[in-house]
């Protein structure tokens, strides 16, 4: 920060005091509009550059500023380009538009300490505007910078530097000052964010058209997921109240398939089904869990496998209910741009489905026709050899086994039968290729199964134990129902590379780019080092997004029940929080007016001078200055004692009244104190008769 400073006096010494200041209001806007120009159109950045570029060379050259009628038309012109691309002017995208235009407008225009008042406050708004793109912590540290730079520029224009020589007051006087300012609203920001009412959801809570899109989709086909392999972008994380499950039973459940057409399978078109609650009755003890699911474009909710009651959607979407399906799967209400907290349980044995008909089943042992000959041959010749499903599933996955099948992520491509191809054929492929062609197998032997996409694995993070799964750990299985057991889950891709179940993908094959650095394998010497970085900023996110952003209602009446404060209502938290602030103010505003300045180490050192030369009877008057004073105690004191005096009053106006305010001469002020200390005032002797 220092040399910052001082990098920038030097650049700015031949500005003159008012475009010092100027400059540093611009330094100040920068800080606050460079990170919305991402979100802006490519116009308008390119119209904000060029007139940050201008009113610098406006600043260097000393020129004045444009005319009234020439900043109106740019005015006109800006709102009417705004309005063009959005054909409005409010919203998000519109607003911030058009007040970043407004701003620069109001940059050309700056002439008086008026207009410098309106760019700091408009700044200020452009700051909380940035939270409407994004919430992350790299967006408020840069708002918190942002914020300290407009400060500091807004006290710079408010302190007296020197006039004569025509220049500002240190910049790091203005950076301290900026810094205790903002120090002393840390107490109040943190009363109004924890005792304010929540509402429902902040601004910045409401979709966004921008958010990511990554994630699974409500098809496949073979190569779907093997897309996703590539991402090591987070997809959610999970924090389990208790224990892990193990790797072999960490499969997250986001759609189930049902309707294939020879190439994609689909979700069942099933309306008068859907909202069904699921038939999932738990074998065992639950997992119950906090999920944060990053924005993915979709309305799956990525659920441990099964959940056995309904979640629940908390933070930035409290109180909104995920719609249930017969399949054990849970949709929200909206496309999900934002970030989501869930809160749900899942038993990881289970039965699911035990009330099938056979009338409900025939959805799901429906195959097209002309599609897959060799294919349903070999399933009708295992179904009359193994008349047991259960025989016939392990037979099939014994096949898988035994028979060079291998798993990749270039697999050979595929013609019109592509299950033929895979099964007789190629041999080679990922996880979706193993789903489809066993349940298109299992379908041709008269079994009701289908393809279940969603997540398997994840890694933990060592920092705060959640686990944190990625894109990459996209995965398709199968289930087939049986009469004693429901739907049972069938990985076939297990059966070829078991390994990717037990370890995860990234160690099972090599990561492809930057994923590949943080995998951790015996050739890998820096992998532990830098997972330990990731974890640890992955837990600070996770915390972040959990303590902050998805603080809501009942994040607050959970955080006053803990200290005490139990069935709170709004009214009662809106006194609270004005009472506390109102406390704070007033024992900051008593601190201020009860501060004392030390007082001035010279001035105190005279004041003992004049206190003694009193006791003799030689005060100084109000009105007698230094000088005058000096010559009355020339006649008055004894030669010694006059000769003392006059030397102390010559310091005393060296160091009080020097030419320049650099600091005092320490070792000339000892010696100044050193004389007053030593000083006896001597009357002179009365004239002789």
């Amino acid at each position: 920060m220092r040399a910052l400073v001082h990098w920038l006096q030097r650049y700015t010494a031949g500005f003159g005091r008012d475009g010092q200041q100027l400059l540093l209001l611009l330094i100040a806007v920068a800080c606050i509009g460079l990170p919305l120009f991402s979100q802006l159109p490519a116009w308008a950045a390119a119209v904000a550059a060029v007139t940050f570029a201008a009113k610098v060379w406006l600043v260097r050259t000393r020129r004045g500023i444009p005319d009234r009628w020439v900043l109106g038309l740019l005015t006109l012109g800006l709102a009417s380009a705004t309005w063009l691309q959005f054909h409005t002017w409010f919203g998000r995208d519109a607003g911030v538009t058009l007040l970043v235009m407004l701003m620069c407008a109001k940059l050309l225009e700056i002439r008086a300490r008026r207009d410098t008042f309106v760019v700091i406050c408009l700044g200020f708004f452009l700051a909380l505007c940035q939270f409407l793109f994004s919430q992350s912590i790299p967006t408020a540290a840069m708002v918190a910078m942002g914020v300290v730079a407009l400060l500091t520029a807004q006290v710079a224009q408010n302190l007296d530097g020197d006039p004569a020589v025509d220049t500002p007051p240190p910049m790091g006087v203005a950076v301290r000052i900026a810094l205790r300012i903002l120090g002393y609203s840390v107490p109040l920001m943190l009363v109004l964010f924890v005792l304010f009412p929540r509402a429902v959801g902040p601004l910045w809570g409401q979709p966004s058209s921008g958010a990511g899109s990554t994630g699974m989709s409500d098809t496949m086909s073979p190569g779907s997921i093997g897309l996703l392999a590539e991402s090591d972008e987070l997809a959610f994380r999970v924090q389990f109240d208790g224990a892990v499950p193990p790797p072999a039973q960490r499969y997250f459940r986001a759609l189930v398939l049902g309707q294939f057409d020879g190439t994609v399978w689909r979700a069942l078109d099933r309306p008068p089904m859907r909202n069904a609650p699921p038939d999932v009755q738990p074998l065992g003890a639950a997992y119950a869990y906090t999920l944060t699911q990053e924005p993915s474009g979709s309305i799956w909710l990525y659920l441990l496998d099964a959940p056995t009651r309904a979640p629940v959607l908390v933070g930035l979407r409290e109180g909104a209910t995920p719609r249930p399906n017969p399949e054990a799967t849970y949709t929200t209400a909206f496309s999900q741009r934002e970030r989501l907290l869930v809160r749900a349980e899942s038993a990881t044995r289970y039965q699911l489905g035990m009330q099938e008909t056979p009338q409900s089943l025939q959805v799901w042992t429906q195959l097209p026709e002309g599609f897959n000959p060799r294919t349903q041959e070999l399933g009708t010749q295992l179904r009359a050899q193994y008349p047991d499903p259960r025989a016939l599933v392990q037979h099939v996955l014994q096949q898988f086994r035994e028979q060079p099948y291998r798993y990749t992520l270039q697999p050979p491509p595929l013609g019109e039968n592509g299950v033929d191809d895979f099964l007789f054929d190629t041999r080679a492929g990922f996880c979706e290729h193993y789903a489809s062609a066993f349940v298109v197998l299992m379908r041709s032997a008269g079994l009701a199964a289908r393809v279940v996409t969603g997540y398997q694995g994840g890694e933990i993070n060592s920092a705060d134990g959640a686990l944190e799964v990625r894109q990459r750990d996209a995965h398709a299985w199968a289930e087939v129902w049986f009469a004693e057991a429901g739907w049972v889950r069938v990985d076939p891709t297990a059966a070829v590379a078991p390994e990717r179940v037990e370890l995860g993908l990234a160690r099972t094959l090599p990561q492809p780019g930057f994923a590949g650095v943080f995998t951790l394998t015996a050739d890998n010497p820096m992998a532990a080092a830098l997972r330990a970085v990731r974890d640890r900023w992955n837990a600070v996110e996770g915390a972040w997004n959990h303590w902050v952003l998805q603080y809501n209602g009942s994040a607050q009446r959970s955080l006053l029940e803990r200290l005490g404060f139990e069935h709170v209502d709004w009214q009662t938290l809106i006194f609270g929080a004005l009472a506390l602030l109102a406390g704070l103010t007033a024992a900051m505003a008593a601190r201020v007016l009860w501060h004392r300045p030390p007082r001035d180490a010279v001035l105190s050192a005279y004041a003992l001078f004049e206190a003694r030369l009193a006791r003799a009877g030689l005060a100084r008057a109000p009105h007698e200055p230094p000088h005058a004073y000096a010559q009355r105690l020339r006649a008055a004191l004894a030669p010694s004692s006059a000769q003392a005096a006059l030397r102390i009053i010559d310091a005393y106006i060296a160091l009080r009244y020097r030419p320049a305010p650099a600091r005092t001469d320490q070792i000339k002020l000892n010696e100044f104190k050193r004389w007053i200390a030593e000083f006896r005032a001597v009357p002179a002797a009365p004239p002789q008769a």
